[in-house]
């Protein structure tokens, strides 16, 4: 059994190999970033990702990262860097992509177009999120007629 201070997990499956396996391919419900991922790999240890360490989903599930912002490190934004921990790292059904799918950054939202996580949403403007929103409007006027 894993335990976090956040939730008790029973079983995981990892994936054998301790070689670096080739970048985890795009997925619907979240991405992995090489070039932009850190990953807690010890105690104050914010270094390149072991995708081994990640665990091994079910052919129905894909990948949620649960990125978590650091509070020792900040753009010149004062927007926080994000880090992957292994344990927070989820199989979650497929199925959900529909549905938002994961949350990428625990707490905040993913930028595409700055490939990082922003803490404040509200605060911060982010092309594909006014899109989004954009979007949501056209479509809601459409029923609306």
């Amino acid at each position: 059994m894993i335990y976090s201070p956040s939730f008790t997990i029973e079983k995981l499956t990892f994936r054998p190999s301790t070689k670096h396996p080739p970048p985890i391919p795009y997925k619907k419900i979240d991405r992995f970033y090489p070039k932009y991922d850190v990953c807690l790999n010890g105690p104050n240890d914010y270094s390149e990702c072991i995708p081994a360490n990640f665990p091994q989903c079910k052919s129905n599930e894909q990948l949620c990262y649960n990125r978590l912002n650091r509070r020792d490190k900040f753009y010149d934004d004062k927007v926080p860097h994000y880090f992957i921990d292994y344990k927070r790292v989820l199989c979650y059904p497929s199925d959900w992509a529909g549905w938002g799918g994961c949350s990428s950054c625990t707490p905040g939202r993913w930028c595409n177009e700055e490939q990082r996580c922003i803490l404040d949403e509200g605060q911060y403007y982010c092309p594909s999120w006014a899109e989004a929103a954009k979007t949501r409007e056209e479509r809601a006027a459409q029923k609306g007629k």
